[in-house]
Parts: C-alpha cells; structure tokens; sequence
C-alpha cells in the first residue's frame, strides 16, 4: 500500500464485522488523558498524525461507525460510551489539525480535515440516535425475534395517545417491509434499526440545520443516515407516517445489507426509486443524505441532497419497467445483483443485457407517461 502524505485515507475495503462487537480495536482513538486532550494531540508530528489515519484505514472504522450490528440493549450502551470516547478524540484532533497554520499548507491537508470532520459527524449520528438523553428514553421493539428489531427514541408528544399510535404504526411498517424484502428473496438484515421520532416536521427540518432547495413545498417525511439511522416526524396522520417509515426502512435496509462502502456507490435514482416502489410513498422525501469521495477514496464531503416529486415518480416508473417489461424473475435479480456488486452497471448488462443505461432511462420514461396517459383516460371515460 502507498503511504502518500495525508493521502489516500478509507479506501472502499469491505469489511463485515462479527455481531456486537466493540471498538476494543479502535483504543489508539481513546484519550491517553481525557484533561490534557488537545496536548496530546499538538505533540505528535506530522508523520505520527498521518500513522493515525492509516490506523483507521486499515482498521475500517467507517464501517463499524455507520452500521452496527448490535441486538441488545447492554451492547447499545456499551458502544455510546465508547462512541463517546472517540467522538472527544476526533474533536481534540480537529481543534489540533486546524490551531496549526504550517499543518494547513501540508499537501492534501483539506482532504484529511475532511475526513477526520467527517468521522465526527458518524460517531454523533450514532451517540444521537442511540445514547439515552434525560428527556428521551430508548425504547424496543422486536416484531420478530431479537436477532433484529428497532431501538426507538420517541419525545414528549401533544397528545398522551399519540405514543402508542407512533409505536404501533412503526412496528406495522417494519413488518411491512420485512415481508416484501423476502418476497425479493433478501434476509433481513441483523441488529437494531435505530429510529427517532421528532414531534413535527418543522423540528425535524431544525435538527438537519438545511432547508430543502427543491421549489417543491412538500415537507420532509423522513431521512436515513447511513447505514441504520432512521429520522422521522409526527404530524398526527397515521397514514403518511406508515409510508414514511416504510420509504426510509427500504433505504436502511438495503444499506445494512450491503455495508457502507457499496451502499454510497449505487446511484441515487436506485436507491429512491426502489424505496419508493416498495414503500408506494412518493412526494415527503425531497432530502437525501450523501457521502462522496475524491479520486483517492478520501472521504471529503457529507451533504443533503435535493429530490422533486416528479425525480421520484421517474426513479419508481424505472422499476416498474423492469418488472412490467422483464418479469419477476428478473427484476427480483437485478435488485440482488446491484446489491451484490455495489454497481447498477453489472446488473444491468448481466440480467437485463442492457448495455446503455441512458437509452434505458428514456425507453422506461416514455412506457411511464404512455402508461399513465392510460390511466388519465380510463378514469375520464369511467
């Protein structure tokens, strides 16, 4: 492996871990001495700073932090304190990494920043969706058998009654999903499914700090970061809510299924458009949440990425053609085999024998508009 100076930092090595592990490989991360931190931190050299983040090369850490495969309450608390733990590390390196001017003018410096911000915010993702606050309690729910379920943060809401509403309508929609993921011939994945409940949309919009850019007025029903962190609102309809939650267990399903590194390199019209076909839900989701790397499999930015009513509706009609044009049998192939290689590219010449995806966009948005001009002139007729 070439050790290029603040280069080349998580390098798409796959690496699934045993279930309920710790980060007991991950101790070089810990504070030596929690009160001298930052001291720490400013002693070590350049060559002793770039060690470190081959360190986590090599150890893989965003896949532990992204999705871990836990199924009991202890190990969930266990691994809060030691999220905790690193979190305060990655801040001391950070604050070193930038109080540094000469450290600035390192090449590829910006790459490493960014990377090292960026397994920040992973270590936060966790701590705040499964870490117990003082007025958020974790709650689980387990439709199947413990082997998998769904950790659970619910706030105070207006109305006592609505609680238990949430809880079912969660526990409906997971099971929901679980039966069409097995007529798709998938095992649903192990570990909790971390789900938080915001009490509107209005507060979810404030905890994502972003407005939507889409001219679209339609709110946020929901978001998943990666892998198995679900964000969702109550707005009092049973209805949406349900369909929300299966649109955002689709997606954290398949990211549990095939890890962090392949979920980021399927295209995003894959992962809405099948969401979007299982969950029949369509118009609340107009944010993504994405990762990207450079050339060099440096992890360099984290964003929200905007989606239109109409984006989501071609993305869905994409899947619909395959199944309409190609059969069951194929289609249920072609989701297995994008999943299996990280790559709609494979699926598509090896299932479909489809060799230019473009023509293929176009051939499925002109059966979608023909088909629902179709449907516009039964309804008028009738």
């Amino acid at each position: 492996m070439k050790r290029k100076c603040w280069s080349l930092f998580f390098v798409a090595i796959f690496l699934v871990f045993s279930a309920n592990s710790s980060f007991a490989q991950y101790k070089f991360l810990l504070p030596d001495n929690p009160t001298v931190g930052n001291e720490r931190w400013n002693a070590k050299t350049d060559e002793e700073i770039k060690s470190f983040v081959l360190k986590l090369l090599e150890k893989n850490l965003l896949e532990e932090l992204t999705n871990p495969t836990l199924s009991s309450p202890e190990y969930r608390e266990k691994r809060a304190e030691e999220c905790s733990k690193i979190d305060s590390s990655l801040g001391q390196i950070i604050y070193t990494l930038r109080s540094d001017p000469r450290r600035s003018k390192k090449p590829g410096f910006s790459a490493t920043l960014s990377s090292v911000i960026s397994l920040k915010e992973l270590t936060m993702t966790y701590l705040l969706f499964a870490k117990e606050w003082p007025d958020e309690l974790v709650n689980y729910i387990y439709p199947e058998s413990k082997k998998n379920g769904i950790a659970l943060k619910i706030p105070r809401l207006k109305q006592p009654k609505d609680r238990r509403c949430v809880v079912d309508s969660i526990k409906e929609s997971y099971e929901s999903i679980i039966k069409k993921w097995r007529l798709l011939g998938l095992e649903v994945p192990a570990g909790y499914i971390y789900v938080k409940v915001f009490p509107s949309s209005e507060e979810l919009q404030d905890f994502l700090q972003k407005k939507s850019t889409s001219e679209d007025d339609t709110t946020i029903g929901g978001i998943t970061f990666p892998c198995r962190f679900i964000a969702v609102p109550w707005d009092g309809e049973k209805a949406e809510f349900k369909n929300a939650l299966e649109h955002e267990f689709t997606h954290a399903f398949v990211n549990t299924t095939i890890g962090f590194f392949k979920q980021i390199n399927l295209p995003g019209w894959w992962h809405e458009g099948l969401a979007t076909f299982l969950s029949d839900d369509l118009g609340s989701h107009l944010l993504k949440y994405k990762m990207t790397s450079d050339t060099d499999g440096n992890l360099v930015s984290h964003t929200l990425e905007s989606r239109t009513n109409k984006e989501y509706m071609e993305f869905k009609g994409r899947f619909e053609y395959i199944l309409s044009i190609y059969g069951e049998k194929k289609f249920i192939s072609f989701i297995s085999r994008a999943m299996e290689s990280g790559h709609t590219g494979n699926a598509f010449r090896e299932v479909l024998d489809i060799h230019d995806e473009d023509k293929f966009f176009m051939e499925a948005k002109k059966w979608k508009e023909t088909w629902n001009f179709r449907g516009l002139s039964i309804a008028l007729c009738i």
